[in-house]
């Protein structure tokens, strides 16, 4: 059974390899600009200028995200209250629950659903 979980994960990373590297082509035939940093902003067909890995993350996303009405994103810059936001995530979650954990000051990964890290 692992071996069949193995090969499929196997298969699916050879497969977002490849995703990325067709990408990272048509991002590499985009227009660029200077950053000035020494590293080149590439033109996105949206019209907005960033990163290569930046213009190919934005592009793989547009192609293959399936957003839903009441999907949800809550995102955070590093080192801005990130444990903070995954402590209301967390309490949001689990509301009703009388747990000691979800007192604590820290909120662990394991208490988010994967789908929520």
């Amino acid at each position: 059974m692992a071996a069949k979980l193995n090969l499929k994960a196997a298969d699916e990373a050879a497969a977002h390899k490849e995703i990325y590297d067709q990408l990272r082509q048509v991002v590499d035939t985009l227009p660029t600009a200077p950053s000035g940093i020494d590293l080149l902003y590439n033109r996105h067909p949206d019209g907005w200028y960033t990163f290569t890995s930046g213009v190919v993350s934005a592009m793989v996303i547009k192609k293959y995200l399936t957003a839903h009405a009441t999907d949800v994103f809550v995102v955070t810059f590093p080192k801005s209250g990130t444990t903070w936001l995954k402590k209301l995530l967390h309490s949001t979650v689990h509301r009703g629950v009388d747990d000691i954990e979800a007192y604590s000051p820290v909120v662990f990964h394991s208490g988010i659903p994967a789908a929520m890290r």
